[in-house]
């Protein structure tokens, strides 16, 4: 479902993270504006920009959002994400898309930009990267079967998308954006919400 302008009422918005641009000027035209949007990001956002650990769409949407003076308000917890991420990569060698040898090459390339003499944004993504690959790398040595790590990323999107609902119930922003598969699942849980899903152009 897709209207160029919200009536000024509470509004739940999916989004697809396919084409970000065309994507980011479809929401903005959506909104009719509102003073509180909760979007899909971590609580330490902000701190973790300045390190130059961003989530491209979310993070050009505050920015958007923020020139409205519209309030942020983040509905993300950080380490399920992370781990979600890392379950996604493993599931991607398990199924053939990627290769352990490829994750392993992907460290060793990363850790060459490890050194206090690099920039803030280069060295903590670099970090932060590393660190997500040795994580798959754990999930693989341990034995895991696909099922299993099907079973375990299921598992950790519904912790995330409790921990969504429970801050958009709590803080009860005027606008929820956050991926589709997640606004699907939520939306029956959010009734004072009108669910929208943003077609990525």
């Amino acid at each position: 479902m897709y209207c160029s302008k919200l009536s000024n009422v509470k509004q739940l918005i999916g989004v697809q993270h396919v084409n970000e641009e065309n994507e980011l000027e479809n929401v903005l035209a959506m909104l009719d504006f509102p003073r509180t949007a909760g979007l899909e990001l971590p609580e330490d956002y902000k701190e973790k920009e300045s390190l130059g650990l961003v989530l491209f769409f979310f993070t050009k949407l505050t920015h958007c959002l923020h020139k409205r003076k519209v309030d942020v308000i983040p509905l993300e917890n950080w380490s399920l994400s992370d781990r979600f991420y890392s379950l996604s990569y493993a599931k991607r060698i398990l199924v053939g898309e990627h290769t352990r040898e490829k994750l392993e090459r992907e460290i060793q390339s990363l850790e060459n930009f490890i050194s206090p003499y690099n920039p803030p944004e280069i060295l903590y993504p670099a970090m932060h990267r590393v660190q997500r690959c040795r994580d798959v790398l754990s999930i693989l040595n341990s034995g895991v079967t696909l099922t299993d790590v099907i079973s375990k990323w299921d598992d950790i999107n519904v912790q995330r998308e409790a921990y969504m609902l429970g801050k958009i119930m709590s803080c009860k922003p005027d606008v929820v954006i956050i991926g589709n598969m997640h606004a699907k699942k939520l939306h029956h849980r959010l009734p004072e919400y009108t669910y929208l899903s943003s077609p990525a152009l």
